[in-house]
């Protein structure tokens, strides 16, 4: 999907935001994981990582502990 194609349905944000967006609301609600391509898969997992830290009470600002 496109940045055209959002804006033709009515989503005005690019891609990224738009993905960053998703896989925020699907970690937020519990997800434990989202489909993803390799591409959307290394943008999303920034927005995984904090999440996983914040559910196992590291918050960490989106890094994993090593």
């Amino acid at each position: 999907m496109t940045g055209n194609d959002l804006a033709d349905i009515g989503i005005g944000a690019t891609t990224d935001e738009q993905l960053e967006r998703l896989a925020r609301l699907a970690t937020d609600t519990g997800c434990d994981g989202v489909i993803a391509s390799p591409r959307e898969a290394r943008a999303a997992q920034p927005v995984g990582a904090a999440a996983a830290d914040h559910h196992a009470g590291r918050d960490v600002a989106g890094q994993r502990p090593r």
